[in-house]
């Protein structure tokens, strides 16, 4: 949970998804609905939740101890089970939709690596190999990075390789999922 000691903070909090169970195997990145919804009553509590467009206005520089809420990536749970939680606690969030639909792809690379490698206990890409680490991750020492992450720096046609050859290396099949 973000602190903070100095009253004039203004603070954005980038969350990617939530879901119903906490099932964070496969995406650390998401929460459960129970989570998030302690996370929303403990921000409250805390901080001045506002829109994100307040953190940047000239009209809060008096204001102290703001917070705004983002979702990245923006997929269908941000609507199904963030925004009631948000609605119900009366609380400012900013959504940024992913345009996955503009693509062929189903899911985001990022999610893709996280989903496939999951089930890899080792995966050599680039000549570095990555192996199972204590937060069942990808990581190679070479680099001292995880895969996801390392991937970050990589440029788009990469990316789509490292997915392409995550696809072939794991026993998942995404292509049927809805």
């Amino acid at each position: 949970y973000p602190r903070s000691n100095n009253t004039q903070d203004r603070i954005i909090l980038v969350y990617h998804g939530v879901d119903l169970v906490n099932k964070t195997s496969f995406n650390y990145r998401f929460f459960g609905q129970d989570d998030f919804l302690k996370q929303i009553r403990y921000l409250k509590k805390h901080f001045t939740l506002v829109p994100v467009q307040e953190i940047f206005s000239a009209k809060s520089s008096a204001k102290k101890n703001l917070l705004a809420i983002t979702f990245d990536d923006g997929y269908r749970n941000n609507y199904l089970y963030a925004y009631p939680i948000l609605e119900a606690e009366q609380a400012y969030a900013t959504f940024f939709p992913t345009s996955i639909l503009e693509t062929a792809a189903k899911i985001l690379w990022a999610d893709a690596v996280d989903i496939y490698s999951s089930f890899l206990e080792k995966f050599l890409f680039n000549k570095l190999l990555f192996t199972k680490n204590a937060r069942n991750k990808l990581y190679c020492d070479t680099i001292k990075q995880e895969l996801n992450p390392y991937t970050m720096g990589l440029g788009y046609e990469e990316k789509l390789r490292l997915v392409e050859l995550l696809k072939k290396a794991s026993p998942l099949n995404l292509e049927n999922e809805p």
